[in-house]
C-alpha cells in the first residue's frame, strides 16, 4: 500500500481587523484554567478566549450553552466587522519569540490547511492518545461555530533547509499583525497563493506530517468532516470542512523546545499508597537525592534536570511528603524485552505509566486522578499543601523519539510532550461553513 502524500494548501482566512493583536490571543483551552480565563476576559472585550472557552449555564451571558455562546460571539464579531475575511487564500507565516531560561528563541512556522485523513493512512502521523471527554468537548464547539479557532501544531522535516529558505521568501516584507503577549513576541504575515506558496506546499506535502500539539483538535475535525459530508452530499472534496487548520513548523531549527510534562498523582486511601511503594520498591532502585534543606523547591528542579538522559538509562524524580525526593531507576529486569536503546518502549513517559501510574490509578482514570504540570517547584508545593500526594519527574522527551514513535504507529501516553511555548488562538481562524472551499 502507497502511502499518501500531505496535502497542504492555502486558505481564506478569518482575522481581526485590528493589525496588534496584543489583547486578543489566548493560549490553547487545554492550558486555560479558571482564574488566566477571567484574566483574558478582561484584558479585552474581543479577547478569544470568548471562542475558545466561553462561559456555561443559565447564568452566564443570557443563558445560552457555552457552545452556542460562542457560535452568537463568533457571527457578532464577523457582523460587526471584528472580524474580517481575507481577499484570497494565503499563507499565513509566523515568528514566535520567547524567552527560556535566559535565552530568546524563536519559532518559525506557517499556518495553513491540511487535509484530513484518517491516521492509519500515514500522510499525518500521531504520536500521543486523547482522552474521549477532550474529543467530545472540542466536537460540540466546531459543530456549533463551523469555524476552527486555534490551530493544531505539526511539525515537519526539513534537513536541508530549503522550506526555512521559502519561508524567509514569504517573510520579507512587513507583518499584516503582531502582539506582545508577557514575554512572547509574535509577527504574523499574509502571503497570496502565488509560485512562492505552491514551491512551500509542494515541499512540506511530501510528508509526512508529524501532530505535535492538538491530536484532540484534529480528531475532532475529522469527526466532524464525516458528520457534515453525509449532510452535505453536493459539496465538493475541496470543502473547507475536508482540512484543518495547522502551523507546520521545521523540525529543524533552534526554536524548537519540548519541556519535560511531570506527573501529580492524586491517591485514594492507603491501599492505593501501599500499591505505589509496593510497584515502586519491585520495579525500580531507590536512591534519596540529597539538597539543601533550606531551598527543597529549589532541590526538585536539581532532581529533574539530573535525570540521565537516554539510551544511559530509565530514570525518573519522585517527591512525596513523607520520604521526601528520591532517584528512581528502573530495574533491568522490569525493561520490556525489546526496550533497545532510545526505542518506544524506552521512553520515560511509557515506563512510568506502565510500571506504575496506570497499574495504581488505573488507565480509565488517568484523566480524573493524574494532573501534568511542567514547573518542578509548583509540582512541589501542591504535594506540601495536601492537594496531591506525590510527584513523578520526567526528563523531557525529544523530537527525534516523538518522531520514531509516531513513524512506528505507537502512540504514547497522553501529556508526553509539552512543546514550548504553545501556539496561540487568534492569529487565523478556519471557517468551515459547507458553503467554503479551500483552493
Amino acid at each position: 500500500m502507497v502511502t499518501p502524500s500531505p496535502v497542504v494548501r492555502p486558505l481564506i482566512g478569518l482575522r481581526y481587523a485590528r493589525t496588534d493583536l496584543s489583547g486578543v490571543l489566548a493560549p490553547p483551552y487545554d492550558v486555560i484554567g479558571p482564574e488566566q480565563r477571567e484574566r483574558l476576559r478582561e484584558r479585552d472585550p474581543h479577547n478569544a478566549v470568548r471562542l475558545e472557552l466561553s462561559y456555561t449555564g443559565a447564568a452566564d451571558e443570557g443563558g445560552a450553552d457555552r457552545y452556542a455562546q460562542a457560535a452568537q460571539t463568533l457571527q457578532a464579531w464577523r457582523r460587526d466587522g471584528v472580524l474580517r475575511y481575507d481577499e484570497g487564500p494565503s499563507l499565513y507565516p509566523h515568528a514566535h519569540e520567547f524567552a527560556l531560561r535566559g535565552e530568546r528563541l524563536t519559532r518559525v512556522g506557517v499556518l495553513c490547511a491540511v487535509r484530513l485523513t484518517p491516521f492509519e493512512q500515514g500522510a499525518v502521523l500521531p504520536h500521543e492518545g486523547t482522552l474521549r471527554g477532550a474529543r467530545e468537548d472540542r466536537r460540540l464547539l466546531m459543530r456549533a461555530c463551523r469555524a476552527q479557532m486555534s490551530p493544531v501544531f505539526v511539525l515537519h522535516d526539513d534537513p536541508t533547509g530549503e522550506v526555512a529558505h521559502v519561508i524567509a521568501k514569504m517573510t520579507r516584507g512587513q507583518p499584516v499583525a503582531h502582539a506582545a503577549t508577557g514575554d512572547e513576541r509574535h509577527r504574523l504575515w499574509r502571503h497570496p497563493a502565488d509560485e512562492v506558496a505552491e514551491r512551500y506546499c509542494e515541499l512540506v506535502g511530501r510528508g509526512p506530517l508529524f501532530i505535535a500539539d492538538g491530536h484532540h483538535r484534529y480528531e475532532t475535525a475529522l469527526a466532524v468532516s464525516r458528520e457534515l459530508a453525509p449532510a452535505h452530499p453536493d459539496a465538493p472534496a475541496q470543502a473547507a470542512f475536508n482540512y484543518v487548520l495547522a502551523v507546520l513548523c521545521p523540525a529543524q531549527q533552534p526554536g524548537m523546545v519540548i519541556l519535560p510534562t511531570h506527573r501529580l498523582l492524586k491517591l485514594q486511601g492507603r491501599e492505593e499508597w501501599e500499591r505505589l511503594q509496593a510497584l515502586a520498591q519491585l520495579h525500580f532502585i531507590r536512591r534519596r537525592f540529597d539538597h539543601d534543606p533550606a531551598d527543597p523547591q529549589g532541590a526538585a528542579r536539581a532532581l529533574a534536570r539530573s535525570l540521565e538522559p537516554p539510551p544511559g538509562g530509565a530514570q525518573f524524580g519522585i517527591y512525596t511528603r513523607a520520604e521526601g525526593y528520591a532517584l528512581l531507576s528502573v530495574k533491568s529486569a522490569s525493561l520490556p524485552a525489546d526496550a533497545g536503546p532510545g526505542g518506544y518502549n524506552q521512553l520515560a513517559t511509557v515506563l512510568i505509566h506502565r510500571l506504575l501510574i496506570d497499574a495504581v490509578v488505573g488507565e480509565e482514570r488517568i484523566g480524573e486522578r493524574v494532573t501534568y504540570i511542567t514547573d518542578e517547584a509548583e509540582a512541589v508545593r501542591r504535594v506540601n499543601d495536601g492537594r496531591f500526594d506525590c510527584a513523578l519527574f520526567l526528563r523531557p522527551t525529544t523530537v527525534a523519539q516523538m518522531q520514531r514513535a509516531a513513524t512506528t504507529g505507537q502512540r504514547m501516553p497522553g501529556k508526553s510532550t509539552y512543546f514550548y511555548p504553545k501556539a496561540p488562538t487568534g492569529l487565523v481562524i478556519n471557517d468551515i461553513s459547507p458553503h467554503l472551499t479551500i483552493p
